[in-house]
């Protein structure tokens, strides 16, 4: 019997672009890399632990997105993946392994930090918004009347 799990990834470069140019460079690599070097049954088997060998039944990258960090002003990729299955997906070890994955297929040297969790509705909702773009950090702030305002 199939068991249905959506996951929430991130991996965050520790690179930060110094011009416009090197930050759109990074955004299509990182993007390359999610869509080419992953989206493939080899990619999603080596970063997907499951706790039983071919329990992976398919995976669909749903979205992603390349964002510039707020604070640190460093590149990172976001994106959500459908996965079909049999048996279990260890979550514990999803971390280190998408992170050791990026490390060998990236152009980069500088180490990377990965995320993997269970994919809530609302993270869903945010990234299919901006799903295959590049998006610049937007800074929320609250009006006196409570209401959102981007500055």
């Amino acid at each position: 019997m199939p068991k249905f799990t959506d996951l929430h990834c991130t991996i965050d470069t520790h690179i930060a672009p110094r011009t416009r140019e090197q930050a759109d460079a990074v955004a299509t690599e990182l993007m390359r890399i999610v869509q080419e070097e992953l989206n493939t049954r080899a990619g999603y088997e080596a970063v997907i632990p499951m706790e039983e060998p071919n329990t992976l039944k398919s995976v669909t990258l749903l979205n992603a997105s390349v964002e510039m960090g707020e604070k640190y002003k460093r590149m990172h990729i976001h994106f959500n993946l459908d996965v079909i299955h049999e048996g279990k997906v260890l979550l514990k070890d999803a971390n280190r392994r998408l992170c050791q994955w990026f490390n060998r297929v990236s152009p980069w040297e500088a180490p990377c930090y990965a995320s993997v969790r269970l994919l809530e509705s609302s993270i869903a909702k945010n990234y299919n918004g901006k799903a295959g773009q590049y998006v610049e950090p937007v800074v929320a702030r609250r009006g006196s009347d409570g209401e959102a305002r981007e500055t």
